[in-house]
Order: C-alpha cells, then sequence, then structure tokens
C-alpha cells in the first residue's frame, strides 16, 4: 500500500536524508509518483530505471515526481508531453501533441493527445456534433448576409429619405420623451438640467429614481471600506511569499517550512477575522441603509406634489357598480366629498383594441391642435367601436377616490374606518394607500384576479426557465465543453480566438435572457409598474448569478487541470501537501483576477452603456436596417419607407428608456462577482475593491448622464425596487460570512460545509433583521401636497386622463370632450400643462429637411 509505505519510509528518508542528500523516497517505480528531497530534479532522472527514462515533474508540486516513459509525460503536467535528450519531459513546440518527427523545418507533429485533431500541423478540439451545428449556423447567416448586407448598402447609400416630414416628427418625439426642466425660469424650449443637478433631492422620474442614486453612493462607499480594510491586512498579513525561495523537498528545511506554515496560518487567521468584521459592517450598514431609504422616500414625497397623495384605492365593487352609485357612497361615508370616481375596468380581451383608440384619440388631438379637419375623420371612423368596448367593459371591482387635497382624503379615510360601511348594504370593501402614479399603472390588468396573477407568475416563470435553459444547452454548454477540454490538454486559462467567440455569444445570450425574463414580466399581469421591476430585478440576478457560477467553475476546472493531484498525494500526512495546495489556490486566485478584469467586471457593463444609450442600437437599426427574407419574414427601414405612418416613425425612434431595475440588477451582481476572489489566496484581494471602487464611480456619472441627457424619462414613483434590492444586498454580505467561514475552515480544520452554513444562516439573519427594522419606519409623509388643480397643471395628468376606458367613454358621451389621454412626450396636448411651452419647440411642417439636414438630425438626436 502507498500509504503504508510513505509512513514507514519517511522517518528513515528524514534521517539519511540529514546532510546535502538528494533522492526519491523510495525505490521508483514506472508511472508512479513520489516525494522526493531535492531542491532541484536534475539529479533524478539518473535514478528513474531504464524501461521509464523519463522524469516527470509537476510545477505545483514540486516535491513529487515520477519516472515515465515518453508516452507518458503528461502524466503529472498536461503540458509536458514529449521527452528531451537530457531524459526530462519537457513542453513541445506544439500544445497537446504527443509525438514528433524531425525534418528539415524542425519538429513536425505526427500525433495529438486524447481527442484532439491534427489539422495543418495543429492539435485542434473538435466536437463533431456542435461542430456540424456550428457549421451550419455559420453558413446560414453567412447566406443571409450575402444577400441582406448588399441590399442593405443599396437602400442607404442610393435612396433618398421618402418621408422626411414624417421622420422629423418622430425625432421630435423622440426629444419631447427625454428628460427636460420643464418649469425652467428660461421659459425655453427642451431645456436640459445641469449635470451638476442634485439626483439624490431632485425628483426628476419619480423618488425611485433618487433612492437608486442614494443606492450607488451607499455600494461605492462600502466597497472603499472593504479596499481599506482588505489593503490594511494586506500590509499586516501579507501572504507568504518565501515559498518562491524555499526548498521544502529538502529534510534540512523543515524549520523553514515550519516558519512559512506559521505565516500562512497568521495569514488566513487574518483574512478570516478582518471578513467577519466587514460581514458586520455590511450586514449593519444594510440595515441601517434600508430605514434611510424609507426615511429618504417619506421626505421626498412630503416635498413632491403628486397624484398618489390625493387617491384612495377602493377593493369589492361589483362587477355592475357604476361610477355614479360609487361616488355617491363615497360621499356619504363622512362629511369630505370626492372629486371624482376613477374606476379600473375590466377591458382585458380589448386590450389590443382600446391601445389602438387611444392612439388614434391623440392623433386626433394633435390634428385638432394643428387646426385641420383630420381630428373629425378620424373620430367619426370609431365613435360606433368605443361605445362598444365602452359597454362590454365592466368594473374589475377596485375603484379610485380621488380628493380635492391630502388633507381631505385623510380625513375621509378616518371617517371609513369608523364606520366601515357595507356597498349596497351588502358588499364589504377595503381601502389601501396608492404609492404609484396613475400613469405608469397597467389598467388592462386590474381585470386580473390574484390567483389568475400567482397562476400567470408561475406559468411565466417555467417558460423563461426554459427558454433560458434552452438557450444554455445551446451556447453554454458546448462552450463549456470546449473550454474544459482545452484546460484539460492544455491547462491554460488564458482565452484563445475561439473562447473570446464563445464568450461573446454567451454575453449575447445574457441580453437575450434578459428580454425573456422583461418579456415574461409583462404576461404576468402586474397593476403595478414597481412589482414589474422587482420580477425584472431578481430574474436578471439569477441569470447574472448562474453565469457568474459558470465562470468560477471552468476556471476552477482549469486550475484543477493545470494541477494534476499525483496519485497519493492527498493520503500523506506531511507539510508538503499543505504548501502544495495554498500554490492551488493562489494560482486560482491569479486567474480570477485575470478573468474578472476587465472581461468579466469592466467591459460588459461599458458595452452595455454605449449600445443602449450612446449609440441607441434599436433606433438606428430601425432607421437604417431593412431584413428582406421573404417569405419569412421581412422589415423595411423607416427611412426609405414610403408608406411610413407618424405612429410608426414615434414608435421607432423613440430613445430607450430608464431601466434602473437592470441597473439595480448590475450593482448587486458586479458585487456579487467580484467577491468570489474572497476564497481563494489572492495578493490581488485589495485591487479587486478598488476597481469596484472605481466602477460605482464612474457608474454614478454615467448613469447621471445618460438619465439627463439620452433615456426616456420613465417615472420611478414606488420605494419597492430600492427595497428588492436592499434585500438582495444580502447575497454579497452572506459571501462574505461564506468566506470568512471558508478561512476559518482552513485555519481550525473545521468541517467542510461550513461555508455554505454561513452562507445561508447569515442570508436568513440578514433578510429577517432587515424586513424586521423596515416595518419600523413609515414611508408615507402627509404632508404639504398641493389641491388637485394645481397638481394637475403641473403634471399633466390626473386619474382620468391616464384611465383608458374612462378617456374612452367621455369621448363616446361627448364628441369634443375636453380630455386627452396622457402620455410620455405628448403632454404638450394638455390644454392647461404648464410645461406646454418647454415642448413645444418647431412645428412639425416647419420641420422639412433635405438629406444632409436629416443626417445632422440624427447626429444631435444621440
Amino acid at each position: 500500500d502507498f500509504e503504508l509505505a510513505m509512513r514507514l519510509w519517511l522517518p528513515i528518508f528524514l534521517l539519511r536524508c540529514a546532510g546535502q542528500s538528494c533522492s526519491f523516497m523510495g525505490t521508483p517505480a514506472c508511472g508512479s509518483s513520489r516525494p522526493h528531497s531535492c531542491s532541484s530534479t536534475l539529479r533524478l532522472a539518473s535514478e528513474c530505471p531504464a524501461e521509464c527514462p523519463f522524469l516527470a515533474s509537476s510545477s505545483f508540486y514540486p516535491c513529487i515526481a515520477a519516472c515515465v516513459e515518453e508516452r507518458n509525460c503528461s502524466l503529472l503536467d498536461p503540458q509536458a508531453l514529449v521527452g528531451s535528450s537530457s531524459r526530462f519531459c519537457v513542453h513541445g513546440p506544439t500544445p497537446g501533441c504527443t509525438r514528433y518527427q524531425e525534418d528539415t523545418q524542425g519538429q513536425r507533429c505526427q500525433e495529438c493527445a486524447g481527442n484532439l485533431v491534427l489539422e495543418s500541423g495543429t492539435c485542434m478540439i473538435v466536437s463533431a456534433g456542435y461542430r456540424g451545428f456550428a457549421t451550419g449556423v455559420l453558413y446560414a447567416v453567412a447566406v443571409i448576409l450575402s444577400f441582406a448586407l448588399p441590399y442593405i448598402v443599396y437602400r442607404i447609400a442610393c435612396l433618398p429619405t421618402a418621408c422626411p416630414s414624417l421622420l422629423a416628427r418622430g425625432w421630435l418625439h423622440r426629444k419631447r420623451g427625454k428628460v427636460h426642466d420643464y418649469f425652467c425660469k428660461s421659459g425655453k424650449p427642451f431645456q436640459l438640467f445641469s449635470m451638476w443637478t442634485n439626483m439624490h433631492e431632485k425628483s426628476i422620474a419619480g423618488p425611485g429614481l433618487c433612492l437608486y442614486y442614494n443606492s450607488l453612493v451607499f455600494c461605492g462607499c462600502m466597497m472603499l471600506v472593504a479596499a481599506c480594510v482588505s489593503l490594511g491586512t494586506h500590509i499586516y498579513r501579507p501572504l507568504p511569499d518565501a515559498l518562491a525561495e524555499l526548498n521544502e523537498c529538502a529534510a534540512s528545511a523543515q524549520e523553514q517550512v515550519a516558519s512559512v506554515l506559521t505565516q500562512l496560518r497568521q495569514y488566513q487567521s487574518a483574512r478570516m477575522w478582518s471578513l467577519f468584521l466587514l460581514w458586520a459592517l455590511f450586514c449593519v450598514c444594510g440595515v441601517l441603509h434600508g430605514c434611510f431609504q424609507r426615511g429618504w422616500y417619506a421626505h421626498l414625497d412630503s416635498r413632491t406634489d403628486s397624484m398618489s397623495d390625493l387617491a384612495t384605492r377602493v377593493v369589492g365593487f361589483p362587477r355592475d357598480a357604476g361610477e355614479a352609485e360609487i361616488e355617491e357612497f363615497f360621499n356619504s361615508i363622512g362629511a369630505e366629498r370626492v372629486k371624482h370616481v376613477s374606476i379600473a375596468y375590466d377591458y382585458l380581451d380589448d386590450k389590443e383594441r382600446v391601445e389602438f383608440l387611444l392612439s388614434e384619440l391623440v392623433r386626433a388631438a394633435e390634428a385638432r391642435r394643428s387646426q385641420t379637419a383630420a381630428s373629425t375623420t378620424i373620430f367619426a371612423a370609431f365613435r360606433d367601436e368605443m361605445h362598444q368596448v365602452t359597454q362590454r367593459s365592466t368594473n374589475s371591482g377596485n375603484a379610485f377616490a380621488v380628493f380635492n387635497t391630502e388633507d381631505m382624503r385623510i380625513r375621509w379615510e378616518s371617517d371609513w374606518r369608523l364606520s366601515r360601511p357595507l356597498f349596497r348594504g351588502k358588499h364589504p370593501i377595503e381601502i389601501y394607500d396608492v404609492a404609484s402614479e396613475p400613469h405608469v399603472l397597467v389598467w388592462s390588468n386590474f381585470g386580473v384576479s390574484t390567483s389568475a396573477r400567482w397562476v400567470r407568475g408561475v406559468r411565466e416563470v417555467a417558460v423563461a426557465c426554459v427558454c433560458c435553459l434552452l438557450l444554455g444547452l445551446i451556447v453554454y454548454a458546448p462552450t463549456a465543453q470546449y473550454v474544459f477540454q482545452r484546460t484539460q490538454v492544455f491547462a491554460q486559462v488564458g482565452a484563445d480566438a475561439v473562447t473570446r467567440i464563445l464568450g461573446l455569444l454567451v454575453s449575447i445570450t445574457n441580453g437575450v435572457c434578459y428580454v425573456i425574463v422583461d418579456r415574461c414580466s409583462q404576461r404576468v399581469g402586474f397593476v403595478i409598474k414597481g412589482h414589474k421591476d422587482i420580477f425584472n430585478l431578481v430574474g436578471c440576478v439569477v441569470i447574472v448569478g448562474v453565469n457568474t457560477a459558470y465562470n468560477l467553475a471552468i476556471t476552477c476546472s482549469a486550475v484543477q487541470a493545470a494541477a494534476r493531484v499525483p496519485p497519493g498525494l492527498q493520503r500523506l500526512e506531511s507539510t508538503q501537501v499543505e504548501l502544495d495546495m495554498m500554490r492551488v489556490r493562489e494560482t486560482l486566485g491569479d486567474s480570477l483576477w485575470e478573468v474578472l478584469v476587465p472581461s468579466v467586471l469592466v467591459v460588459p457593463y461599458i458595452v452595455y452603456v454605449l449600445l443602449t444609450y450612446v449609440l441607441s442600437w434599436p433606433t438606428l437599426l430601425a432607421y437604417y436596417v431593412s431584413i428582406p427574407l421573404w417569405p419569412i419574414y421581412q422589415t423595411f427601414d423607416i427611412r426609405t419607407k414610403e408608406d411610413v405612418s407618424v405612429k410608426e416613425a414615434e414608435a421607432a425612434l423613440e430613445a430607450c428608456p430608464m431601466q434602473i431595475e437592470f441597473d439595480y440588477a448590475s450593482n448587486v451582481c458586479v458585487i456579487a462577482t467580484g467577491f468570489t476572489i474572497l476564497f481563494v489566496e489572492s495578493p490581488h484581494m485589495h485591487k479587486v475593491f478598488g476597481v469596484l471602487v472605481v466602477w460605482f464611480v464612474l457608474t454614478y456619472w454615467q448613469q447621471k448622464y445618460c438619465h439627463l441627457r439620452l433615456a426616456k424619462l420613465v417615472d420611478y414613483s414606488t420605494p419597492w425596487l430600492d427595497e428588492c434590492a436592499t434585500y438582495l444586498w444580502g447575497i454579497p454580505v452572506a459571501m462574505v460570512a461564506a468566506a470568512s467561514a471558508r478561512w476559518a475552515t482552513l485555519c481550525y480544520g473545521l468541517v467542510w460545509w461550513c461555508p455554505a452554513m454561513a452562507f445561508a444562516v447569515s442570508g436568513v439573519l440578514y433578510a429577517v433583521v432587515l424586513h424586521s427594522a423596515l416595518r419600523c419606519v413609515s414611508i408615507r409623509d402627509d404632508r404639504g401636497c398641493a389641491p388637485h388643480d394645481k397638481v394637475r397643471r403641473a403634471m399633466g395628468y390626473d386619474w382620468l386622463n391616464t384611465n383608458p376606458i374612462a378617456v374612452l367613454k367621455a369621448h363616446a358621451r361627448d364628441p369634443q370632450a375636453p380630455v386627452v389621454f396622457y402620455r410620455r412626450g405628448k403632454e404638450f396636448l394638455q390644454a392647461d400643462w404648464e410645461g406646454a411651452h418647454a415642448q413645444q419647440g418647431e412645428e412639425p411642417a416647419d420641420l422639412e429637411r433635405n438629406e444632409t439636414e436629416m443626417q445632422d438630425l440624427l447626429k444631435s438626436a444621440f
């Protein structure tokens, strides 16, 4: 038995080698690894038997060597595949080659190892099935591009702009949808906010955007503290660097080995306590941050006039309850009278038709504003259909009682709690606070019951998982197979050209998964936009978490492939084993640093911002690209499309909307990804924290620029998205706890599952404490809201012109009804909106330009 032989030979061998002796521990056998006591393996080759004269060694285990035949040179080092004339296994000129032939040009590979295929003198990794699939995909793409590219170039270079006036209206709509200071004292149209605007105080896109910038500052500060603690620990207890000069194989170096092991124990202990300190600090600061965010939301709510402060949601009405009856019921509850009632109707079956009718009404309002006869024609064409749709729409059981002032709402709610009357004497009702503004509610989903919403949610989660799994099998699985085979053969972590292409495909796959999650969230039936944002946030965190685990697994497999454990090494009770394992973990730390910076932590987020906001690639594709794949699929660029409509131009040229739900996900995921380096010995730990600090500083300013200059304005009026992100902060916190437990396991010999247990306990503890703390802080501040009409003039919307069926009912009753459905970028159509002058600018009729001016307009739009 190898272990018994080592235990019997080790004491005798150490006594015999107390001087300058250098030899194997025991008699070397062919193909069997043996410990040795040499500072250099030059003298060991002479001890190998004639039947296996070549000496194989490992850079990870310097005290282990083996006598092998030439064909088995890769026993300890996958890259040492050829024997030299000096009887040492060395690296050949061709990676993966096991047999060479001498010719006039030197050594030429004749045979490759394992499942490698020799092609043009190079050993290639080939997977027959996936290679055929990839080849087919490449040929299909090549065929499509061979037809599409000349066609696209022809339309761009040779065809003029078909409808410059309509496209100009699209660009103007794009401009109107972006962030502007509508109430600037200068009175100039399209007045931009200053880049020095206080994003923590100024409610540009609702209080939720202010909370997002607070979260960026919090994460950046936490990473700065972590960088300081990690740097201090690195200076106080650095990673032992005596291993490079130490000959721990020699028996005379046992005292030096013991000293290095003592330093290693001190390093591990310092890492354990520093990470425990960080964990406690992260937990406490995370809870305090969550409470602060709630208080800050209440502070912003007290300073911001909003329609949500003037309304109460009432639930429990029968489906046949009408507006007049409900308003009379509300007025009978107390002394306060409601200003009006906004009923949430169930029109889910007519959703698409309602959207079409609303678009036509908005178009009629624009025509009426330009004093053309088209408004009358538009209304007459759809009046009967409006009557039919409104008659089919029934009460969903939800209604909003809207009051003139916030104080009136509060007194009415107090009167209701005292009396709790039944509607029609038999229907109990309940009231709820309203946190969302009316224009961000998904009115069509009020008809979806709670049970149906749960069923939809489970179904959509399953659909998202299946779709992402299929994409993973197509992209992730072959990528992992290729990288694993490559690392097993070549023992290299660095990427080659194929790996870079596959990595690009993985990034594209992640983006496709984001789109899938977003589409699924739209089908769940969420009434409040904040709930949909939370769905996207959690889904994206899961996707990036899986991608992070995938990258970590690939890196670990590469290092393990390079550091093949020699037979019998784990059974030896020697100090060399621990030092050798430390080398493996340190190499893993170096590999993680190379993988994380810049390819994982930096590049993806720069590319995302560049493509989404700066270049606005959906707009560029819609404006310039045509896809002629008739009869399968075809689309034409709107620049040269002769029958383009105003609606198509406005939809295609809209700016990319603010999407802080995905930005929140990036904040959580980039931290969790960087924290993977906490689990291994690495001198780069404090550097990763420093990179994260720089990342958050740059993210703060690039997000600020994108939100104030490039993105379409989207309101975030609830604090729930930020609260969800605060809960998800528990993932990096739990990773720090697991890393601390990992070092405790190495230092004190704890059981292997301690890190997993620490992760679970930390996550549950943080969530429970945070939940308890947040319950003690109110998000409502009932002070200072202006009267209804003043808020209406400032915002441009109320609870009637954002309610689709209420707008259709008003126009069905009166063709000259003044109510205009509210849409972002169309606020100027609201007659009494105070900021109308800021969206006027140039009239569409004055914007007919030639092709050169259109190109200038395209450039200025970004």
